[in-house]
């Protein structure tokens, strides 16, 4: 297991905390809280990368808070957020060609 660097401040009413290594950001009402989602956030965004690596794609770049991953022709772009929203990942897994049940198989490897 990995361990990351939590970088936290105070925005108003909410703590925001940031991972440097990886470009993840979440917030919460507690530094504890925002740290947590932090770890979620990291841990579901390096979850789908990995999906992704595992059936061919490459990281080409990265642009603010997305990551732009390609196979051959196809490509596609993955948000760095808190969550990665089933309509999302939809809309991802569409872009780069591919099933949503070669993506299952793929996470499930």
């Amino acid at each position: 297991m990995n361990t990351f660097t939590a970088v936290v401040h105070k925005e108003e009413e909410l703590y925001v905390a940031e991972c440097p290594e990886i470009g993840t950001a979440s917030q919460g009402e507690t530094i504890e809280e925002a740290v947590n989602n932090l770890k979620e956030a990291t841990e579901l965004y390096l979850e789908a990368i990995k999906v992704f690596m595992i059936l061919g794609f490459q990281q080409v770049r990265q642009k603010g808070s997305h990551v732009v991953m390609r196979r051959r022709e196809k490509g596609c772009v993955i948000p760095r957020h808190k969550e990665l929203a089933v309509g999302t990942l939809r809309s991802v897994i569409r872009q780069a060609g591919i099933s949503v049940d070669e993506f299952v198989a793929a996470y499930k490897k």
